[in-house]
C-alpha cells in the first residue's frame, strides 16, 4: 500500500530497503498534501467557531500548489494559508516522531514539543 501510496506520490526512483521506502514516503509530497488537506479541515472548523472577520479572512487561502487539494477541490474546499499549513506539519510530524517511541505519551506532552519546534519568528 505505501508502494502505492508513493508512486500517487510522484516518486521516481525505485526503493529496495524498507526504511528507505519508509524514508522516501515520510519526505513525499504526499504527506505535504495530506497535512494541507488536513489544515484545511482545521481552517474549516475554526471558522465554525470564531466571529473575528480579521482572522477568519487570515487563515483563509483562495490558492495553493497542492495537486490532491486542485485534484478533490470542485469549488467547496476551504484552503488553509501557508501558516496554518506550516503549524499543522510541525504537529505531523511531533506526532510521528514521538509515536513511534511510546504509546503513552500525552497529548499536553505533544503539544508542548509541538510549541517548542515552531519557529515563532516565521509568523510575525
Amino acid at each position: 500500500m505505501v508502494l502505492d501510496l508513493l508512486c500517487a506520490a510522484g516518486s521516481q526512483h525505485i526503493v529496495e530497503d524498507e526504511d528507505e521506502l519508509l524514508t522516501v514516503y515520510q519526505n513525499s509530497n504526499y504527506i505535504k498534501d495530506v497535512v494541507g488537506y488536513i489544515a484545511g479541515f482545521v481552517v474549516r472548523s475554526i471558522l465554525k467557531r470564531i466571529q473575528c472577520e480579521v482572522c477568519a479572512k487570515e487563515i483563509k487561502s483562495h490558492e495553493t500548489n497542492s495537486l490532491l487539494l486542485n485534484k478533490k477541490n470542485r469549488g467547496g474546499l476551504t484552503m488553509a494559508n501557508a501558516d496554518v499549513v506550516s503549524i499543522c506539519q510541525v504537529a505531523e510530524r511531533t506526532v510521528r516522531e514521538y509515536s513511534k517511541k511510546s504509546n503513552h505519551i500525552s497529548i499536553d506532552y505533544l503539544v508542548l514539543k509541538s510549541i517548542s519546534m515552531l519557529c515563532i519568528d516565521n509568523f510575525k
